[in-house]
């Protein structure tokens, strides 16, 4: 029989953890439990659970020394927690058990007043954004409503604030910012109609009990009319009531019984001026003018455009007016289609609605597909083949005028350019000086017989321009009448004056507005020949006046329907 050879410690303890190792695998699940019941057993030991809990804190330590291993494990807790809180049982527990802690925590003074630090800079760097301010505001606001439902709370917090208003007036600078502040929030309160219209009547209500009294109403005009004339004398309250005018004028039309006789009246004015087709040339010239110069602002153009939408979203909101802007947006848009350059515009713009529409590939095979049958079908008819040859010669007939209007609008639109270029003193002088030494370079490159040609052609066209400005001037004849002198002017010959002006700077010339009621005025400006005009200026009565005895008395009625031998002998 062989001799076996010896086996050292080494060899026999690495034979014995193979056969262990080997054992485990094949009862894998007997060994856990068997490992798991150990574990159990020697954990009712407190010593042992001490010491095992000191080693996984020991191991957990030197694990969390790897940057890798700290992020995964902070990701599995956060995951972790985030499911327990979908518990609302787990939710309330967690929440009582930090309210638990915080309380015992807070007993310590040191910690609350270090607490207090924190919160009162964290509160201070989030109150640095509006949107936080204005909601922490709102939930002020609905609290302090809360708790003021409380009569005595109410009652306590009256006396309070009486006590502690009383303390800060006694301040001189409180008293006075506490006005202006006063002034300030009524200008506010008085922005509300309702507020307006409800101080309005408790003024109005007192003022009219006290003008119940003759005495006292006339004492009121003496002073009120001396006070006027007074403050008047000063330019600057002229200023200043000028526009305090013109802001009691748009408050007045707040009112809406107001701006409609306001409007009527300027409806009925700006449509017997608009008889006049200079007047509307001019003013539809002016218009369009100044409208394209502000729309060159693209901070106008949107103003307008948000303008325009809000007004009309706020018309919309009536169902009546609903119903009949519906009625005449299909009346119009019948009368319209009636014009073969519409419906062109009118399919250009569905067929770019069309085209948005076609940037999805699904709706393009479907509309593909679906216009493809419709158009195999339709075309079997010979009269809708000839149909929609003649449509498309049509349509390409408009997308050729098309272009046209639009090469003239841009035609239009660079007129435009130029004009405003040349409403600059500074650019009308530059193209001046250019032109002039380019007539100048001209001129010189001229030979003798040329310039005095030139010099001839110069002539005739300065003086055809003279006699057709002279032409234009007499063609509607001396139409102006001065209210002084009663003579028939051109228009050229004509200037103006206010009369309330002159009124206050000559008190004695009210002689010379003679005709003023016979040709009165809307807005007191009152038309005058030059030689009134300057007369007027130097502070005195024309000789011509009518007032000076030269007004020809009106004919009596017995006197009227004379012919000119009867009107001779007498």
């Amino acid at each position: 029989m062989p001799k076996l050879r010896k086996q050292s410690a080494l060899q026999r303890q690495r034979i014995m953890r193979q056969h262990l190792h080997s054992y485990r695998e094949r009862n894998l699940n007997d060994d856990r439990l068997r490992n798991s019941q150990q574990l159990a057993t020697r954990r009712q030991d407190p010593e042992y659970r001490e010491n095992e809990r000191e080693r996984d804190r020991a191991a957990h330590s030197t694990r969390r020394q790897a940057v890798n291993y700290r992020s995964a494990e902070q990701e599995r807790d956060i995951l972790a927690h985030s499911i327990l809180r979908m518990n609302s049982s787990y939710r309330a527990t967690e929440q009582a058990r930090d309210a638990l802690a915080h309380a015992n925590r807070r007993m310590d003074p040191t910690y609350r007043e270090e607490e207090q630090q924190r919160d009162t800079l964290a509160h201070s760097v989030r109150r640095m954004d509006p949107t936080y301010r204005e909601e922490e505001q709102q939930r002020d606001t609905v609290a302090h409503s809360m708790r003021r439902r409380d009569p005595t709370y109410r009652e306590e917090e009256q006396e309070r604030n009486t006590l502690a208003h009383s303390i800060h007036r006694m301040n001189a600078t409180f008293r006075e910012g506490e006005q202006e502040r006063d002034t300030v929030a009524r200008s506010v309160r008085r922005m509300d109609p309702t507020y307006r219209e409800e101080e309005q009547q408790r003024d109005t209500l007192a003022h009219s009990i006290r003008r119940m009294d003759p005495t006292y109403r006339e004492e009121e005009q003496q002073r009120d009319t001396l006070a006027h004339s007074i403050r008047r004398m000063d330019p600057r309250y002229r200023e200043e009531e000028q526009q305090r005018d013109t802001l009691a004028h748009s408050i007045r039309r707040m009112d809406p019984s107001y701006r409609e006789e306001e409007q009527q009246r300027d409806t009925l004015a700006h449509s017997i001026r608009r008889m006049d087709p200079t007047y509307r040339e001019e003013e539809q010239q002016r218009d369009t003018l100044a409208h394209s110069i502000r729309r060159m602002d693209p901070t106008y153009r949107e103003e307008e455009q948000q303008m325009n939408t809000l007004a009309h979203s706020i018309r919309r909101m009536d169902p009546t007016y609903r119903d009949e802007e519906q009625q005449r947006d299909t009346l119009v848009h019948s009368i319209r289609r009636m014009d073969p350059a519409y419906r062109g515009e009118e399919r250009e713009r569905d067929s770019l609605a069309r085209s948005i529409l076609r940037q999805n590939e699904e709706y393009r095979q479907v509309e593909r597909e679906r216009d493809t049958a419709m158009h195999r079908v339709r075309r079997r008819n010979p009269v809708f083949r000839i149909m929609e040859q003649e449509r498309n010669t049509s349509a390409r007939r408009v997308t050729r005028q098309v272009a046209m209007q639009m090469q003239e609008a841009e035609n239009r639109m660079r007129s435009c350019r130029v004009l405003i270029h040349r409403m600059n003193p500074t650019n009308r002088e530059n193209i001046n000086m250019r032109q002039a030494l380019r007539s100048s370079a001209r001129r010189r490159n001229l030979s003798p017989e040329s310039r005095s040609q030139q010099q001839i052609q110069d002539t005739l066209r300065c003086r055809a321009r003279i006699i057709s400005n002279f032409c234009n001037i007499i063609k509607s004849g001396p139409t102006e009448v001065c209210i002084c002198c009663g003579g028939l002017w051109f228009v050229t010959q004509i200037k103006t004056l206010r009369k309330t002006f002159v009124l206050q700077k000559y008190p004695n010339l009210s002689a010379v507005f003679f005709l003023s009621d016979q040709f009165p005025s809307d807005n007191d400006i009152y038309k005058f020949c030059n030689t009134c005009h300057k007369i007027i200026n130097a502070g005195k009565v024309p000789s011509m006046c009518l007032s000076e005895g030269l007004h020809f008395p009106a004919i009596p009625s017995e006197l009227q329907g004379l012919t000119s031998l009867e009107e001779s002998v007498l």
